[in-house]
């Protein structure tokens, strides 16, 4: 009984063993062991493509918000008008916009407005005025008119006899950075015709005028 007893308990061991290692059983387990390295791929494949994913919203969200600095400095600073010396034009306490890359990258031509600060001087409140010459031109006013290079000027809008021609009396020559402006209100304007303003140079200016954000002519503005 005792030697049947353990014959009977040996096969049923040799059994079991057989099942195990049998070619079936380790056919089985090595799919699952794919099934689960493979599973694992995937979930690594996954967290890299959400972390590509996160990177990219952060690239995108600072790079829409250096576009928008880069707008607002460049096209969107605002001053006032201050004074009457750009009626019709503008009037004092109009809002303007300013094209900061205007000036920089940009060479001026004349009837352009632009922004400067008087004398350079940090603490002057900018003044607003018309480009009329540009470097190397000559002007002068005579007879209430204006002549550059010899010629009458035209303007694109009705302008008064100008009684006073102060330094343009004489013939003027503009150097490389020199800029000769008026106002659009031309006896009611410290501008280039005199010592305290003179020619204006690129660096002193804060830009050109190219929006009325306030007033009655709200829009661009010519």
């Amino acid at each position: 009984m005792r030697l049947y007893f353990f014959l009977i308990v040996g096969f049923m061991a040799g059994r079991r063993r057989r099942k195990k290692n049998s070619p079936l059983v380790q056919l089985r387990q090595g799919v699952e062991i794919k099934k689960g390295l493979n599973f694992r791929r995937r979930r690594h494949k996954l967290d890299v493509a959400g972390l590509q994913g996160k990177v990219l919203f952060i690239v995108e969200t600072v790079a829409v918000i250096v576009l928008a600095f880069l707008l607002v400095r460049g096209f969107g600073t605002r001053i006032e008008v201050i004074g009457e010396s750009m009626e019709p034009t503008l009037s004092d306490g109009d809002g303007v916009l300013l094209n900061r890359l205007g000036t920089g990258l940009f060479s001026l031509k004349s009837g352009k407005l632009v922004a400067f600060l008087p004398g350079g001087s940090e603490d002057a409140s900018p003044s607003i005025k018309r480009v009329i010459a540009v470097p190397h031109d000559t002007i002068r006013i005579e007879n209430g008119a204006i002549y550059v290079n010899g010629s009458l000027y035209e303007e694109g809008m009705a302008s008064d006899y100008i009684e006073e021609a102060g330094l343009a009396a004489s013939e003027l020559t503009l150097g490389d950075d020199e800029y000769f402006v008026l106002g659009d209100n031309r006896n009611n304007s410290q501008d280039s015709r005199y010592e305290s303003v003179g020619n204006i140079q690129k660096r002193d200016m804060l830009g050109t005028v190219w929006f009325e954000v306030s007033g009655d002519g709200f829009g661009f503005l010519q």
